[in-house]
């Protein structure tokens, strides 16, 4: 990728504006190629609808390579099985089979009775997560509600679960719940089943535990028919914040922490007072915007590349720095064993 520099705080605007731009020309590109692909005449029919979808992912979907998916070769294989005369339930199930080959969380067919998803990239994988022992035997009776996030002090270390960033927050909010536990050893920020939502919110919250300005990872746009037809790489900051949390801080993650968090956890990887404990995230690093098919169904897809400052595409998700599988043993007992590593972790 190459030396880039890191923008300073007074550029943090034009940063996330460029961000945002990103996000609009890709939104803009999708309509114009719609526009092409979908002109007055086209024939509402299954196999126009099928020819339209295959080809809006040929041009657009930016992970065939990481999928090590020969799109070529789905097409061949599941074309001959299109016919005028099917139902429409059969042309969503072909479709959605097609999808599912992808394995990606951002990529979704959305009819008026059903959607497509492929969500092994969890379902595959131990939850890692119980909430009812959490909330009886962590956060308890007299726990913190503020905003979104449910906050206790546990044996002198503060602990805050946060369970999507969809759910918002104001900076005021997020300040004060961390100024609670200042004075404490240090901090578990528990995202565990987090599954993502406002980018916005996550740098954010990640600007309050970074120091100095830096660079959160590294991203392009697929922007061609052709498979390596991709914008150059945009380096995105992760701010610092006048207001920072300094003591130790452990963020918990799992399989089903995607999208927005698992890019939150590529923003916090080797900060210095951060340590990511459990088991590696589940992905979604690619930015998904919609198309939509001659009868009206819509798809999404991942339209970008992300990649983190060390080179891991977060697509693939990003692993902890100490891994973790709930211990059923103690979870019998009433006790979350992320929880008892993560106190033991800052208190040493």
């Amino acid at each position: 990728m190459g030396a880039t520099s890191v923008v300073s705080n007074n550029e943090r605007g034009p940063i996330m504006k460029k961000h945002l731009l990103l996000s609009i020309v890709l939104a803009l590109l999708c309509l114009s190629c719609e526009k092409i692909l979908l002109p007055d005449e086209l024939e509402n029919t299954p196999k126009q609808n099928f020819d339209v979808f295959w080809e809006t992912l040929d041009h657009k979907y930016s992970y065939f390579e990481l999928k090590e998916v020969n799109w070529q070769s789905v097409y061949d294989s599941l074309k001959p099985k299109v016919s005028n005369q099917m139902r429409s339930e059969e042309l969503f199930d072909l479709m959605a089979e097609a999808l599912f080959l992808l394995k990606d969380g951002h990529t979704n067919l959305i009819s008026g009775f059903d959607i497509s998803r492929n969500w092994n990239w969890y379902l595959d994988f131990p939850a890692n997560f119980e909430w009812n022992t959490i909330e009886r035997n962590y956060l308890g009776k007299n726990h913190k509600r503020t905003g979104p996030f449910y906050h206790q002090r546990i044996d002198s270390v503060g602990y805050v679960y946060y369970e999507s960033f969809g759910s918002a927050f104001s900076e005021g909010q997020l300040e004060l719940v961390l100024d609670r536990y200042q004075n404490d050893q240090g901090l578990i920020l528990d995202l565990r089943n987090n599954g993502g939502g406002s980018l916005s919110l996550a740098f954010l919250l990640a600007s309050k535990f970074n120091r100095s300005e830096s660079i959160a990872y590294y991203e392009r746009a697929k922007q061609g028919p052709a498979p390596n037809d991709f914008s150059q790489w945009v380096p995105l900051a992760l701010p610092s914040s006048s207001y920072q949390y300094s003591k130790p801080v452990v963020v918990l993650v799992n399989r089903a922490c995607y999208s927005a968090t698992n890019s939150f956890a590529a923003m916090l990887k080797n900060l210095p007072n951060i340590t990511l404990m459990g088991d590696t995230t589940g992905g979604g690093g690619g930015l998904p915007v919609h198309s939509e098919l001659p009868n009206g169904w819509t798809f999404r897809y991942s339209a970008t590349q992300s990649q983190s400052r060390t080179g891991v595409d977060l697509e693939s998700g990003i692993g902890p720095d100490i891994h973790l599988s709930l211990d059923s043993l103690q979870l019998a007992q009433g006790k979350d064993s992320f929880i008892e590593a993560a106190l033991v972790q800052i208190k040493n």
